[in-house]
């Protein structure tokens, strides 16, 4: 998550970064030959060797650069980290209702597919995309005991609103 720059102070003549996209976990063994890595060096022959190790392990290698590379960790949040934050709010609220999670499984996997084929916002459904008014105002009711979600819940529908036509 920084600019290669910040490695200028190596006293070797051959910087850079290797990134996969992608978060590790010591419980699950990646397919590293579907994970993207982004390669970024500061002179041809790092950037040379570097995507050779990349095509090695992964069939989806691109060379970037230092600001493409923090907006691709910038997306990476957004993407992950938020959603994971997300379904922390879902599943406290299935758990107000004595339900789990998982029955979120199938609804989630639909989701996740629609928004890779169509485009996130072609995909989007719900009562902020239909701006159906009073769903939005009962959901808000609801979550009135719950403050913290109650204002993730109006921010993000008055996204959707707000952007529903940009794709």
């Amino acid at each position: 998550a920084r600019p290669l720059a910040v490695l200028g102070y190596t006293a070797s003549p051959n910087i850079g970064v290797f990134y996969p996209v992608q978060t590790f976990s010591r419980h699950k063994r990646a397919q590293f030959a579907q994970v993207p890595v982004l390669v970024e060096g500061d002179n041809s022959f790092t950037q040379k060797v570097l995507l050779q190790i990349a095509n090695k392990l992964s069939g989806r290698v691109s060379k970037v650069t230092s600001g493409q590379r923090l907006m691709v960790h910038l997306a990476t949040v957004f993407a992950g980290d938020f959603t994971n934050a997300m379904l922390a709010h879902a599943g406290d609220l299935l758990a107000q209702a004595k339900l789990d999670l998982p029955i979120l499984s199938p609804l989630l996997e639909e989701t996740l597919t629609r928004s890779l084929s169509l485009g996130p916002r072609n995909a989007q459904t719900g009562p902020a995309a239909r701006e159906d008014l009073a769903v939005l105002d009962e959901h808000m009711q609801m979550l009135a005991r719950f403050p913290d979600k109650q204002e993730v819940y109006r921010l993000l529908s008055q996204q959707i609103i707000d952007h529903k036509d940009e794709e």
